[in-house]
């Protein structure tokens, strides 16, 4: 494999797999016990699904002052770029 494809699978792992397994935990609760309740749930995931993984991060990187923090998101905005998250 090549690097690129190794920090695709690991982003994909740390930040797409906990989501996927949320909607399957989700999925197997609303067969079992359907109630607005998991209606509501389920639209909530639906929500969180359609915003990009990696604003969480920005966000997080956002909050720390300095050069430093700078210097941090231009790297993860580079890193983004380089695994084609954007363009």
């Amino acid at each position: 494999m090549k690097s690129k494809e190794i920090a695709i699978l690991m982003v994909s792992l740390v930040f797409i797999l906990p989501l996927l397994i949320k909607f399957l935990f989700w999925g197997i609760i609303s067969i079992t016990n359907p109630s607005p309740d998991n209606i509501e749930k389920g639209a909530e995931l639906i929500a969180e699904s359609a915003i990009p993984w990696w604003i969480g991060v920005i966000e997080w990187l956002a909050n720390l002052r300095g050069i430093i923090a700078i210097i941090l998101i231009i790297g993860f905005l580079c890193f983004l770029k380089w695994i084609s998250e954007i363009k």
